[in-house]
């Protein structure tokens, strides 16, 4: 734990410019010490450490260019800065010294170091230092725009199958050489949920990142933020002043950004012509949204005449450079940012990209019939999308159709059809696929029920924050279901499911805190999460609270509120919740006849 502990304030020492650790952290790094072995990350740290001058790092640096170790092999380079770290008083460097170079090179640079002024030999080592910073950082820029590259194959299935997690491997590279394009990609990841939990303050820190190094997609992004209020209060006068940072160096989405803004009247008056204008210099630069909104705008008369001929240009414009922007616009119905949620309209357009073999929309179109929103639900058709993407390797429709198998929708039950499609999506860091097989090894469903397997799969799902799992393995360390009991533990991790919405989680939450076990007890604590719960629809919890207000444990005593509760549970067939109304009811007709 000690250890653990001191590997973490290195690291933050590093980033806060502490040089001994910046020094520190690419030892660790070279000697695979708290980190895997990386040596490219090594020369990095020793490189901000030697920009501040640092002996230390520069006789380090000296001692990688003498073995080729993640450089290339250079004697010279290695001899300046060994000598250099040795002059300042480096000792490792002292040491090393005399066996930097061959005899014969030592003597001839010995007799040439004698006859030169110091400050000649000192001009000398700066201007190599100088040499071997540039080189540095010319190789820290290639393998940052590699890393890049990278990052955007496995994010977008490009040659290999999608893996947001090693995309968020390689983008985390290169985002701490602070890389913009890197840190808005990792934006994207947080703000989507590709491959983590969508969190829109981590999307936001990103961004931010990257708007700092006065990157137009990084306060683009940041506008898009304020605009559809993701995780922060919606505020169109801050998206367009980010947006307008971006537009001003001709960047093309932010220009169409501003031209919606002035379109719709979100914080400016409502003025299509000047929207038009903006549209028109996105549209300039083959943004393919803003030629789809420019021709939509000459079909229904809005800043410019109805022309159907010209729409149809602009419409036929948009299509050559669409890509994935009816994929956007389809999902942008479905979520209601920036239009009234309408699924009939996201069916349309998510309908219209999937033609086009964008594998996300192939995915969330199977999705759509497969529970009828914009369209009948049909689950013929939703597998068969499913299909379509799954074959070519999208790991979210792989671990969708794994759940129609499981399910028996449209199909009949197949647990071993169900555990090799979920299998792939885990594979691909799909935390639902990982919750999924450890349900079916807890369970006992396709093969012998296996506690200790149930065990690894659900914490796998349960790390990665998929809510589900972790309810399930909190239940099993609760109860002690194949693993020793521990009820702290379980509160633990059925809390982490409460707060992220998990009804079933917040009425166990809610139980454990009315009964004192794996927590404090708690009557008040203990009707919060019930009601969270039962505001779900959760029968079992709708029960329990309307028992709180019976028995006056953390609520007052209220039959009117109890009775309430208790027929929303009966009416979804709790039994006793029925026994109990009935009781009251019974009870409440006495007492009047009387």
């Amino acid at each position: 734990m000690a250890a653990a502990r001191e590997v973490a304030l290195t690291v933050v020492n590093a980033h806060l410019g502490d040089t001994a650790a910046q020094v520190t952290l690419g030892k660790m790094y070279v000697q695979g010490q708290g980190f895997d072995q990386d040596y490219k990350v090594a020369m990095d740290w020793y490189n901000k450490a030697a920009e501040s001058g640092n002996m230390a790092a520069i006789g380090e640096i000296g001692f990688l260019y003498y073995s080729g170790t993640g450089v290339p092999q250079d004697y010279e380079r290695a001899r300046v800065c060994i000598s250099l770290a040795a002059e300042r008083g480096y000792w490792p460097a002292q040491l090393r010294l005399g066996k930097i170079t061959p005899l014969s090179t030592t003597t001839t640079t010995t007799n040439q170091a004698a006859s030169e002024p110091r400050s000649t030999q000192g001009d000398k080592a700066v201007s190599a230092l100088s040499e071997i910073r540039q080189a540095i950082a010319n190789a820290s820029l290639e393998d940052t725009d590699a890393d890049v590259a990278q990052g955007d194959k496995y994010a977008r299935a490009q040659g290999v199958d999608r893996d947001y997690k090693a995309a968020m491997g390689h983008y985390l590279k290169a985002a701490e050489r602070g890389d913009p394009t890197a840190q808005n990609r990792i934006g994207d990841l947080y703000r989507f949920g590709n491959g983590v939990t969508d969190d829109f303050s981590a999307a936001m820190m990103w961004y931010r990142k990257a708007a700092e190094q006065d990157d137009p997609a990084g306060y683009h992004h940041v506008g898009q933020i304020y605009e559809y209020a993701l995780g922060v209060p919606l505020d169109n006068d801050l998206a367009m002043e980010w947006y307008q940072k971006a537009a001003e160096k001709g960047y093309a989405p932010a220009q169409n950004s501003i031209g919606g803004l002035y379109y719709l009247g979100r914080g400016v008056e409502e003025d299509c012509g000047k929207a038009m204008e903006w549209f028109l210099k996105a549209a300039e630069q083959d943004y393919a949204e803003a030629e789809f909104g420019i021709g939509l705008a000459y079909t229904i008369n809005q800043g410019v005449p109805v022309d159907n001929e010209i729409a149809m240009e602009w419409f036929s414009k948009g299509m050559e450079h669409a890509n994935d922007v009816l994929y956007r616009i389809g999902l942008m119905y479905y979520k209601g940012l920036g239009v009234p949620c309408d699924f009939s309209e996201a069916f349309k357009w998510i309908s219209k990209a999937a033609q086009y073999e964008l594998l996300p929309a192939m995915t969330d179109l199977g999705l759509l019939y497969t529970v009828g929103r914009g369209i009948d639900l049909d689950y013929d058709q939703g597998r068969a999308w499913f299909l379509k993407a799954a074959t070519k390797g999208h790991a979210p429709a792989q671990c969708e159709l794994g759940f129609m198998y499981h399910e028996g929708l449209g199909v009949p039950v197949d647990y071993q059809s169900a555990y090799e499609w979920f299998l792939k999506a885990a594979e691909q860091g799909v935390a639902a696929a990982h919750g999924y097989i450890g349900n079916m090894y807890h369970r006992g469903r396709g093969f012998p029920q296996d506690y200790a397997k149930a065990e690894e799969w659900l914490l796998k799902s349960a790390e990665l924050g998929r809510a589900y799992a972790q309810r399930e393995i909190g239940v099993m360390y609760f109860y002690g279901e194949g693993v020793p009991q521990n009820q702290a533990l379980g509160f633990e991790w059925c809390l982490k499911a409460a707060e992220q919405g998990d009804d079933e989680a917040q009425c166990d939450v809610g139980n454990m805190y009315s009964l004192g076990q794996g927590t404090y007890q708690s009557d008040i604590k203990a009707v919060e999460w019930l009601r969270k719960s039962a505001e779900q629809g959760h029968a079992k919890a709708q029960y329990e609270l309307g028992d709180a207000y019976i028995s006056r444990k953390g609520v007052a005593r209220d039959i009117d509120a109890a009775m309430d509760w208790f027929r929303q549970a009966a009416e979804q067939g709790h039994e006793q919740a029925r026994v109990t109304l009935e009781s009251l009811q019974n009870s409440e007709r006495q007492r009047s006849e009387e």
